[in-house]
């Protein structure tokens, strides 16, 4: 305990000491750059004996009430709106409402009309939903997925009514026409027919020699077809479960089975890129058109006359069902659209894609939903920026727009549009300029105007930046094993990070910009100065192949102590030396480094020992002061790096908190006191709320929002805490009540 309290005098004892030196041009601070050094310092006893913050507050932040936060606010258009890209999508008998699961463990009810939902159906494990299918009447809904399970669940509630333990995961459900019964095909190469009333097994189709993708049943429920990985398509006899037909016309994998509305006539569609009608009373083939790629889904329309089909070339078809004649053919510019189906009525397609479900004049092709003038954002957020006063968030998707929205106001104000996706985006401590990259450039915009001020070409794989030095440099890092940092306003490079042994897959900068930590696969992370671009600490010991890589690297309130995350699920807190900083004002500064080109010895002594005490607070003061005197100049620089340099993170704090699944985001809160992380990417995302105390970190709320949030970020004052979802939404919540 003696050692813990003592430290402090010891440490200004150290730093008068390298101020006397520093006027005889000997400036040497112990800053650790080895893991396997000693510690430096240690937990402030007096701060945790009391219950008092571990971390240094920021000065600006307010203390954050965790009982109290609450989500006040959604940003972003929410309709139609899944966390992942869609599988299946089925509308129900009236038309009225739709049905859709996704890769996000949920499928979630819609308001055809509106966009709005109505029911999310969640199975509690996570995983892939590969199939939604409503039973006759449309009360009842059927979902399937990687959960080993086919659970039914009332519309009107949204509770289990049942749930059927298929021995693998199910790919796809055929209803048969009166509800009674219904097949699910799986993973073990066979199709169970069930008994929806009493959960019971009322037969088994074996034949597939691989899984079986596609299921379906005709309208007189005469024969069920199914269609796998085999390349195979088999037609069975429902009532006794014998097989009537082999069809081995494909010549790769058969994905979708989809019988006429009416008839014995099924459609098919492959990996070999074609759509085939086949007759399943006589296995004869009627005809097969190819398409550009692999076709993923089809769909019948309700008259039977038409069939659309989504194919890997972006584009839906609708083909004519009597010959297979291209009708119609939509272009899908954002790519990837999975599943289709029509509407009762054929007026209208429904397809998805981008975590979107979209809808389209089925005549026409004219995209009805989102509507194109609207330009919403489309996809996950992959990155979000929040202004400092808390009231403006960026938000970039993977359409190639800035979003920019009041928080306040709760509405889209201004849209950017850039040259590529945006890959990350940040915001600088003045407010006044917003950093935009995408995977070679990165862009600086006038907050207040959205023009281009000037263009970092920084070459290929970018994958972050941030601002750092009040904004003057940004610094990136796109896998490579080292950063580069830049400057701002002329896109020069300055320095080169280097020292990590493989790829740098985290970037964060502290609060202050004086500060960059990244972390590699090489097992370690690493502290650099913004203004020397020297490493200043490690945190591990590097390897070749890391047996336990760090992961989010995150400055704490103090902006020099960091917590990190590592394999094990494991949170840890690697603190910096807690020094006191004292202030001075602006001519008192200045009068210092004035006296800096003093003659006189005791006078620049004295000088360089007070600049060195309040350069924690007075850093952008002298980062403007200007000298014509060279050797002022080099006493500056060296006051300047002996700050960067003296206080970096080295002893570990309390004892790891291990979590209950790898984190996505991690950030501090300005208190000094808590912090916020994210675990799971799928429809259970939650937000867990933890706090630092003298024993380690700790969890102590967990928030579910159903929005699977993927980042999470707080306001500089701490009032309010931001997380992105992966549904193109940002929920706001509110750090404390209001007064």
């Amino acid at each position: 305990m003696w050692h813990a309290i003592s430290r402090r005098p010891i440490l200004l004892l150290r730093q008068v000491c390298v101020a006397a030196a520093a006027s005889a041009c000997l400036f040497a601070f112990a800053a650790r750059t080895s893991a396997d050094d000693e510690p430096v310092a240690s937990v402030d006893a007096k701060a945790t004996s009391h219950g008092g913050p571990v971390i240094r507050p920021a000065s600006q932040a307010v203390p954050l009430v965790v009982e109290s936060l609450t989500e006040i606010a959604v940003l972003g258009d929410g309709r139609f709106r899944h966390a992942n890209a869609l599988i299946h999508i089925a509308v129900l008998p009236d038309g009225k409402q739709l049905v859709a699961s996704a890769e996000d463990g949920a499928a979630r009810l819609w308001d055809c009309e509106t966009g709005k939902q109505e029911q999310r159906f969640y199975n509690g494990q996570g995983g892939y939903v590969w199939c939604c299918a409503p039973l006759p009447g449309g009360k009842e809904v059927l979902t399937c997925g990687a959960d080993n399970r086919v659970t039914r669940w009332d519309v009107g509630t949204g509770n289990v009514l049942h749930r059927y333990a298929h021995p693998s995961g199910v790919f796809r459900l055929a209803v048969a026409s009166g509800g009674e019964r219904f097949a699910s095909s799986g993973d073990d190469n066979r199709t169970i027919l069930w008994n929806t009333a009493n959960g019971e097994q009322e037969r088994s189709f074996r034949g597939h020699t691989d899984s079986v993708y596609g299921v379906a049943i005709d309208a007189n429920d005469r024969y069920l077809v199914t269609c796998g990985d085999d390349k195979s398509i088999r037609v069975w006899d429902l009532a006794d479960g014998q097989s009537r037909h082999k069809l081995t016309a494909h010549t790769d994998a058969v994905y979708t089975a989809a019988f006429a509305p009416q008839g014995a006539r099924f459609a098919t569609c492959s990996d070999d890129k074609s759509v085939r009608v086949w007759d399943a009373e006589s296995g004869e083939e009627v005809w097969n058109v190819a398409l550009p790629d692999t076709v993923y889904v089809i769909a019948w329309s309700p008259d039977g006359n038409r069939i659309a089909a989504t194919c890997k070339d972006n584009r839906i078809y609708v083909l004519d069902a009597g010959d297979g004649k291209k009708t119609l053919s939509i272009t899908v510019e954002l790519g990837y659209h999975w599943p289709v189906a029509f509407s009762p009525d054929g007026t209208s397609l429904y397809s998805g894609g981008s975590g979107l479900v979209w809808r389209w004049d089925a005549q026409s092709g004219k995209q009805l939903f989102p509507n194109p003038d609207e330009q919403p954002l489309i996809g996950a957020i992959s990155s979000l920026a929040i202004a400092p006063d808390g009231a403006t968030a960026y938000l970039c998707g993977k359409d190639a727009r800035i979003h920019v929205w009041s928080v306040a106001e709760q509405r889209r104000t201004t849209q950017w549009p850039v040259e590529k996706p945006v890959a990350s985006l940040d915001v600088s401590p003045d407010g006044q300029s917003v950093l935009a990259a995408d995977d070679a450039n990165v862009h600086i915009f006038d907050a207040a105007t959205g023009k281009a001020t000037s263009t970092i070409k920084c070459g290929e794989n970018l994958s972050k930046a941030e601002f750092v030095d009040a904004g003057r440099r940004v610094v990136t890092i796109g896998r490579a094993q080292s950063a580069s940092l830049w400057d701002a306003a002329t896109g020069k490079l300055v320095a080169t990070l280097s020292g990590h042994h493989q790829s740098i897959d985290y970037l964060h900068v502290s609060a202050d910009g004086d500060r960059i930590v990244t972390a590699a696969g090489d097992g370690t992370a690493r502290v650099w100065g913004a203004h020397s671009g020297k490493e200043l600490s490690r945190i591990g010991t590097p390897t070749e192949n890391a047996q336990n890589t760090m992961r989010l690297p995150t400055f704490l309130a103090d902006n020099r102590s960091v917590a990190l995350v590592d394999d094990k699920k494991q949170l840890k807190v690697w603190l910096a030396p807690s020094l006191d900083e004292a202030s001075a004002s602006a001519d008192e500064v200045r009068r210092l480094v004035a006296d800096l080109g003093s003659d006189r010895y005791r006078i620049r002594q004295d000088a360089t020992v007070k600049l060195i005490r309040v350069a924690g607070t007075m850093r952008e003061h002298l980062q403007e002061v200007s000298t014509k005197d060279p050797e002022v100049a080099w006493r500056l620089r060296k006051i300047m790096s002996s700050i960067e340099r003296g206080e970096s993170p080295s002893t570990l704090l309390g004892k790891p908190l291990v979590l209950t699944d790898k984190p996505q985001s991690l950030a501090a809160h300005g208190d000094g006191i808590h912090f916020a992380a994210i675990l799971r990417v799928d429809a259970a995302a939650s937000i867990v709320i933890g706090r630092f105390t003298k024993d380690g970190a700790a969890a102590i709320r967990t928030i579910e929002t159903g929005h699977s949030p993927s980042h999470v970020a707080f306001s500089r004052d701490g009032r309010r805490m931001f997380a992105a979802n992966r549904n193109g939404t940002v929920s706001v919540f509110e750090c404390r009540p209001q007064p």
